[in-house]
């Protein structure tokens, strides 16, 4: 390309720059779209991982219905590929906190195995600490206790070594990388956090889980992941299997054994009573003398007393000299112990108030400053203008001078003209006939008089010119002055801003110096407080030691009497031997049955498929994936419209100069060069904006948004160069691509015809001038409109496709936002009827459902009685968990509106369940196909699945109690009353009432939950949002751009109007009422395509516990509707002011 050549195409680039930025606008924003959406799939799982292998996640999960012990560890921990093993122990627990019974799950610190990351705090140091979820508590609650609620069973408690743990330290999980804790067996069925508790801190004998760890060779979620860890899987089940089966006969071999020593014991047994009941007569010899011992151990006790009230006597003297008792000398020091608290009190905030008195004086001098400062810098502001317009000022009258001194030369001229005029003819007006002689003397007197009237004008426009010399001169003078009180006003501002920042020191060191006083003094009454509560430590235990004395006094004459009573005890004692003897033989016989029934352990061995915020966080993650795959292509595809249209209407507009070019001798390749130089660099420039901007604001924004639902800190950033290429290719194809296409056509013609314009296109009846009453009634210019939107079918179709596109994007951010935000609503409005859940502790029966129906009566529409826990399903070998609701009472339906459709579905029967269709989905389930549910590893049943329902948040499956009792071993216990409140109700005042009531553990109204569901939904409204802006962006760059090349090539047309004598807003609404009416159009195509994009888009976003209902809220049209218009507006509002700029007689030079 010739230097020429160059020159030429950067004129070109800034002669048409709003079109260049436009190109460079819309490929950043597809190229921010490709990048950000392909990237943050990448990004999310590079976290992930780095946070699995940081912390140490287990790759696989035994458990075993007789546990594990250290041997079962070891025997694990040997088999081939496995990098660590480690037992654990996890138990549920219930704890009263903030005034409601809630559930935890507390599990074993282990090593090398599911580290914890902490986040406040530290690591436990022994058994009775531990740390607590951070997702859930707050850095306050450090130091705090966690108690062992006396409402959990006997069983739970015995997990545990202590009953309550002190708080260290709050951490995160990788147990839980979902902030979703589960579900458990206990309360209202949902786990509420964790709790994490070294080995010491448990009281078990054998662990329940058995964690392993192997190669992290394989990237999460891959496929060959999963094939090792199926091979994995199975060689360490065949370890631990051998162990525990090993572990499982020395069991009954040594429990054989123990009945054996049991027997021989018992016989021994029976041989030592008769030896012990005969040294019991023996012993009852020997009380007397023990009575005797007793006397003289009371002696020394007294004199033990008498020495301490000694002691006591001089500490109380030292704290109030003759004092009458301890208590009131203890009382003496405890007051002024108080009195001296108070004054110190006093003191400390008399200081305090002294100093806030000072701060706020401060406070108000620094707002005077402010408000000094701001006159001061709005003065120099009016100061500076009035310099600058004195100034121009003065030059206007130096040139208005100028311009007057050459008026009176040509007025001086003139009368010197004139005289020579009269000289002349005053010569000759003797020879001249006397009627011209007067002619040509009245023409001289005219003229004389023109002159003297010039002369006046002048005159007069002199004494104005010194008029405002005058005025000029005094107000520079007065623009000195006030410079030189501006300078007066700064330096005032400089002291004061000194003095104010010496008050602030003044400040500081007065709290530093009060706070000193504060804590010397405060250790002085400390340690006299200390001393007070040493005395009186002292005076209790000198009455607990008078009290013992007093006891063992009566004591010593109780066993006197206890004596007599021994031979008595002795016989009775010799029966209950025989009873005890009797117990033992039966113990024993049980204990051989028990043997007898004992069965082969079984051993479960799970993946990390079970951990579901693993697993949700891949489906969760793919749901970007999906989307990556559409938006993108949707933004390109618009983007390749738009250049198309840009690139064809320069090359018409340059039609011209490209004929000329050619003529030159520029071969074809060097002017295709120079166009190609004009989009492929705008768009390379917007793809390496869009690629390093959409690589980190998407990712950041959407992690951010997951933020929400999962617990893994740290972010990854990642550049995919690949990614960058099909990108930067993608982008030359649009624009470059397009440019092509356009300028091969225009090369092919002889650059003779590509000087001349082209032919205009011709003039075609409408399909709206067929409709004749129409037509008639139409304005001129409204014909006109019409006529040129469907003459130029090209424009018109690009221009639809583009604002269609644009407004089916908008259209599609806000159909999100509504199938998101209102899945609360559509959950509990809809489905789940009830306003508050009240848990009991015992089993509901209907005398108590009725009590409590009857003292809430005015407040209740419904009430229904329900056992509500957590389960799993599995369908085709995948495993699912969900909430089991199962109930007798009629009444179930008047709480659950079970239905799909639209149409209701009938509770199941025995042997049936209702499914929601998400778990259905989840697990390869139909309505008639049998299912596996599960409430433990051991308590599960085959049912029948009755029928599917529509539900929105979490997993459920719906059966009777009847059937309940088919899958859990206690069979069918509820312990839930849900409850349903009328309008005029109140659900708190309800659950304060409740929580009142005999029996009831906890309540927990709806509202909380549904507040809960939204603000976990407010992550993918970040996603919206980003839809939202960037489909804004979007019509709005299409818009400008296509409003901008439109009226660059009518300015011919635009300038003709003009001079035609159209005005301003008269020209402005002929050149967009067309852009109005495409508009229009352009969203009659565009929302029913977004309404498809909308329903396309739910269907690839697929989260297990949400399941998404596609609907569109009207109000979600109009703004779709109004946001295109306004962009529509804006863009008119800017092209006008271009229009009113157009140069009439230039835009009308012809171009031939």
């Amino acid at each position: 390309m010739t230097k020429a050549l160059r020159k030429n195409t950067r004129r070109s680039i800034s002669g048409s720059l709003g079109r260049y930025i436009a190109i460079l606008l819309i490929i950043m924003l597809g190229v921010a779209f490709l990048t950000g959406l392909r990237d943050t799939r990448p990004i999310m799982s590079a976290t992930e991982t780095a946070y699995v292998k940081n912390t140490k996640l287990y790759d696989l999960r035994l458990i075993s219905t007789i546990g594990f012990d250290a041997d079962d560890v070891a025997a694990v921990q040997k088999a081939d590929g496995v990098v660590a093993a480690a037992g654990s122990v996890n138990a549920d627990f219930i704890w009263q906190h903030d005034n409601k019974e809630r559930v935890y799950r507390a599990h074993m610190l282990t090593d090398n195995i599911n580290e914890p990351v902490l986040t406040a705090g530290r690591m436990p140091e022994n058994g009775s600490e531990c740390l607590i979820d951070s997702s859930r508590f707050s850095e306050g609650m450090i130091g705090q206790t966690i108690e062992i609620s006396d409402s959990n069973d006997e069983d739970t408690k015995k997990n545990f070594k202590y009953s309550t743990y002190t708080v260290v330290g709050l951490a995160d999980s990788p147990l839980y990388i979902h902030t979703l804790r589960g579900t458990t067996s206990l309360g209202d069925g949902t786990l509420q956090g964790f709790v994490l508790i070294p080995e010491d801190g448990f009281d078990f004998e054998y662990y329940t889980e058995l964690y392993v760890t192997c190669t992290d060779e394989f990237p999460l979620y891959s496929d060959d992941y999963d094939d090792y860890i199926d091979t994995f899987s199975d060689t360490v089940e065949a370890a631990a299997t051998a162990s525990v089966n090993a572990r499982f006969d020395r069991l009954t071999s040594d429990g054989k054994a123990e009945i054996s020593d049991a027997e021989d014991e018992l016989n021994d047994k029976k041989a030592e009573a008769e030896t012990e009941l005969a040294d019991a007569k023996a012993q009852l010899d020997d009380a007397k003398e023990t009575i005797t011992s007793g006397e003289t151990e009371l002696a020394d006790a007294k004199k033990q007393l008498d020495d301490a009230k000694v002691q006591l006597d001089a500490g109380a003297e030292q704290i109030q000299s003759g004092f009458t008792s301890w208590e009131s000398a203890l009382q003496s020091g405890f007051d002024a112990y108080y009195s001296g608290k108070q004054q110190l009190e006093d003191a400390l905030a008399e200081s305090q108030a002294q100093i806030d008195a000072g701060y706020a004086q401060l406070q108000e001098n620094e707002k005077l400053y402010t408000e000094k400062y701001a006159e001061f810098t709005s003065g120099k502001e009016q100061y500076e203008a009035g310099l600058a317009a004195a100034k121009d000022a003065r030059t206007q009258i130096d040139a208005a001078r100028t311009d007057l001194n050459e008026k009176k030369a040509q007025l001086t001229a003139g009368f010197a003209a004139l005289d020579e005029a009269q000289a002349q003819l005053d010569a000759v007006k003797d020879t001249l006939d006397p009627a011209e002689a007067e002619a040509q003397q009245t023409a001289l007197d005219t003229q004389r008089a023109a002159l003297n009237q010039n002369q006046t004008q002048i005159d007069d426009a002199e004494a104005v010119l010194n008029e405002q010399d005058a005025a000029l001169t005094a107000q520079e003078a007065q623009l000195t002055e006030t410079g030189k009180q501006l300078d007066e006003a700064e330096t005032a501002l400089s002291q004061m801003r000194t003095l104010l920042d010496v008050g602030q020191n003044d400040y500081t060191d007065g709290i530093a110096q009060l706070e000193y006083q504060r804590k010397t003094q405060t250790a002085k009454l400390d340690e006299a407080y200390n001393s007070l509560i040493t005395f009186q430590n002292g005076i209790k235990e000198y009455n607990e030691g008078l009290a013992s004395y007093n006891d063992g006094v009566k004591e010593l004459a109780d066993g006197k009497a206890e004596y007599e009573d021994g031979l008595k005890d002795y016989e009775d004692g010799k029966k209950e031997f025989d009873e005890q003897i009797s117990d033992a033989e039966q113990k024993i016989a049980d204990a051989k049955q028990e043997l007898a029934d004992l069965k082969k352990p079984e051993l479960y061995v799970l993946t990390r498929d079970t951990n579901a915020g693993f697993v949700s966080f891949e489906s969760d993650s793919t749901i970007v994936e999906k989307l990556s795959g559409l938006f993108p292509i949707f933004f390109f595809l618009i983007a390749a419209l738009v250049c198309s249209t840009t690139m064809t209407r320069m090359i018409d507009d340059e039609r011209t100069q490209i004929g000329t070019l050619r003529a030159l001798g520029y071969s074809r390749g060097s002017i295709l060069a120079k166009y190609l130089l004009y989009s492929g660099s705008a768009a390379a420039l917007g793809c390496v904006i869009g690629y390093f901007a959409g690589g980190y604001v998407f990712p950041f924004v959407i992690w951010t948004a997951y933020g929400m639902l999962y617990s893994i800190p740290g972010f990854v950033i990642l550049y995919d160069p690949v990614l960058f290429v099909i990108a930067l290719a993608a982008s030359l194809l649009c624009s470059a691509g397009t440019t092509y296409l356009a300028l091969r056509i225009e090369m092919q013609n002889m650059p003779a015809n590509l000087i001349r314009p082209k032919t205009p296109a011709a003039g075609k009846r409408i399909f709206l001038e067929r409709i004749t009453p129409l037509w008639k009634r139409l304005k001129f210019l409204h014909k006109v409109s019409l006529r040129n939107i469907f003459r130029f079918k090209k424009r018109m179709i690009m221009m639809i496709l583009g604002i269609a596109g644009c407004t089916a994007l908008v259209l599609t951010g806000f159909g999100i936002h509504d199938s998101v935000a209102n899945i609360a609503n559509f959950q509990f409005d809809d489905i789940q009827k009830y306003d508050v859940s009240a848990q009991f502790s015992d089993t509901l029966i209907e005398d108590k459902i009725n009590e409590v129906e009857s003292d809430h009566k005015s407040e209740l529409d419904a009430a229904t009685a329900v056992q509500m826990t957590s389960g799993d399903v599995t369908g085709d070998s995948i495993i699912k968990s969900a909430y089991i609701v199962a109930s007798d009472d009629p009444a179930i339906t008047d709480i659950f509106d079970l239905h799909i459709d639209g149409e209701t579905v009938p509770y199941p029967g025995k042997g049936e369940v209702l499914l929601t269709e998400k778990l259905a989905e989840l697990t390869d389930i139909k309505t008639g196909d049998t299912v596996t549910v599960s409430v433990s590893d051991t308590e599960k049943a085959e049912l029948k699945v009755a029928g599917l329902v529509e539900n929105y948040v979490q997993n459920y499956l719906y059966m009777t109690g009847e059937t309940y009792a088919m899958v859990a071993d206690k069979g069918y216990e509820p312990k839930t009353l849900l409850l349903r409140v009328n309008d005029s109700a109140d659900e708190y005042a309800l659950s304060a009432a409740l929580s009142k009531t005999d029996g009831v553990s906890s309540v927990s109204v709806v509202t909380d939950t549904r507040n809960m569901i939204d603000q976990m939904m407010q992550s993918l409204n970040y996603v919206v949002a980003l839809v939202l802006i960037s489909a804004g962006a979007l019509a709005f760059i299409v818009l400008f751009n296509l409003g901008n090349i439109n009226l660059t090539e009518r300015v011919r047309e635009i300038a003709t109007i003009k001079v035609l004598g159209f005005h301003s807003r008269e020209t402005g609404a002929y050149v967009f009422r067309e852009n109005i009416i495409l508009s229009m159009m352009g969203i009659v195509v565009g929302l029913p395509l977004g309404v498809l994009l909308h329903t396309f888009v739910l269907m690839q976003i697929r989260v297990d516990m949400v399941s998404f209902k596609a609907v569109i809220a009207p109000v979600s049209f109009l703004l779709t509707v109004v946001m295109v218009v306004l962009f529509t507006v804006i863009t008119d509002l800017v092209m006008r002011k271009k229009i009113a700029k157009i140069d009439m007689a230039e835009s009308l030079k012809s171009i031939e």
